[in-house]
């Protein structure tokens, strides 16, 4: 399957050139520490994590999942924990999360050393599809789904970024569930621009998919956008 590039150019506007593709283990992920794979609430593959977070660590056993890390602002933050819900919620039903309070937390953001992330995920309630110890089908591989896009957004380039002629490229990662609807969206590649990425962000969350598979699991598109001046 493949998807054609998409440019568009209107009026003043720059172009934004926008590329889909699936993952088929062609991307390579980021390092992090994956410890214990055990809990099947998060898939063991980090590409749910963004990028803008450093020192990102899974540790999974067969009660919980904890996640630390330091994000680049409250804001990347608080998405990334949403997405963290999420996927664990689509995976194994109502998820509790608990954030473990950093008494720094208002010092190092005010020095810029970013937000440190600390929370556990646990099930609200027992799942059979999520039981401890059980198995949640693994991600999807691309010889066993077929997707299509149904809706499709550009990223709109912001008004300071184009004024100072600041230009990048963000890559976003969508997370969709196995009946392909939106769980997600993180920050594979930063543009080194918040909002020229949180613009890509934004436009991401408006794609639409559709599809089929054999099994379930969890689908993971990469969208490049490329934001340039004409």
């Amino acid at each position: 399957m493949s998807f054609s590039v998409i440019s568009i150019r209107t009026g003043l506007l720059p172009g934004v050139a926008l590329l889909i593709l699936l993952f088929t283990g062609c991307a390579t992920t980021r390092e992090a520490d994956v410890v214990e794979p055990g809990c099947r609430m998060l898939p063991t593959t980090l590409r749910f994590i963004d990028s803008r977070i450093g020192g990102a660590r899974l540790e999974q056993d067969r009660s919980a999942c904890y996640f630390e890390g330091t994000a680049s602002s409250q804001k990347v933050a608080d998405d990334q924990k949403n997405v963290l819900v999420a996927l664990a919620s689509s995976r194994c039903g109502a998820t509790i999360v608990e954030d473990a309070p950093d008494p720094t937390a208002k010092e190092r953001a005010e020095q810029g050393k970013g937000v440190q992330m600390r929370m556990r995920l646990v099930q609200s309630a027992p799942n059979n599809r999520c039981s401890l110890g059980g198995a949640v089908g693994p991600d999807l591989a691309g010889d066993e789904y077929e997707i299509q896009v149904t809706a499709q957004q550009p990223g709109r380039y912001p008004a300071a970024a184009y004024r100072q002629d600041r230009e990048g490229k963000t890559v976003v990662i969508v997370l969709l569930d196995d009946q392909f609807e939106l769980i997600g969206a993180v920050v594979e590649t930063s543009s080194g621009y918040e909002d020229v990425d949180e613009a890509a962000l934004t436009a991401a969350r408006e794609w639409r998919f559709t599809g089929r598979t054999s099994r379930p699991g969890t689908v993971f598109v990469r969208l490049p956008f490329d934001f340039k001046k004409n």
